[in-house]
């Protein structure tokens, strides 16, 4: 509850901050340039949108999870990812598990990709001498490889390491019962 609010909080206050929605804060000179129906408009959007933020309500939703703690951006970028290249799965966001979509294999080829063609911005800017990135990706190849590392799927695990990852598997739920028999034989004495 504490996170929901916190996130209110934000937003209420990003709402208060920047009402033009994007525009820049609303001076005298941004409203005076508004007819009064968008003018009218405007304020109707942000008292819905002021409004809104009291029936927002959080769900936890089973999706999958980070196995270390340095890959926060590139598990960002790979629910947007996710998302831009299935648009329907918006509809259920929240509603379902979503613990399928990906798993930590693609988190470490999405990073083992972007580390590579950052790499590549990196010696193309030193190259050219310019380190805009819009300058730099309008050269085809830096382009293209920006997407592949964007796009990219890992390759599929070979039957060795499938074997092997059920076996991993295996031993953590074997373990994971051992664990909860032995916490269930221990006899609770209270003092």
């Amino acid at each position: 509850e504490e996170h929901v609010s916190l996130l209110k909080g934000y937003l209420r206050r990003e709402l208060f901050s920047n009402p033009m929605g994007g525009r820049g804060a609303m001076d005298q000179e941004a409203a005076a340039s508004l007819s009064p129906e968008e003018l009218m408009a405007q304020a109707m959007r942000w008292k819905a949108a002021v409004s809104g933020l009291d029936k927002m309500e959080a769900i936890d939703a089973e999706v999958p999870k980070q196995q270390n703690v340095y890959d926060c951006g590139v598990f960002t970028l790979e629910f947007l990812l996710y998302l831009l290249r299935k648009p329907n799965a918006f509809s259920s966001l929240g509603l379902q598990s979503h613990a399928g979509w990906f798993n930590q294999s693609v988190i470490a080829h999405r990073r083992s990709e972007m580390r590579a063609v950052v790499a590549r911005l990196q010696q193309a800017a030193r190259t050219v001498g310019n380190a805009d990135v819009v300058e730099l990706l309008r050269d085809e190849s830096l382009r293209s490889a920006v997407a592949e590392a964007l796009t990219s799927e890992p390759p599929s695990p070979t039957p060795e390491e499938e074997a092997f990852a059920a076996l991993v598997a295996q031993a953590a739920a074997a373990e994971a019962a051992s664990a909860e028999a032995a916490a269930a034989e221990v006899p609770w004495v209270l003092p």
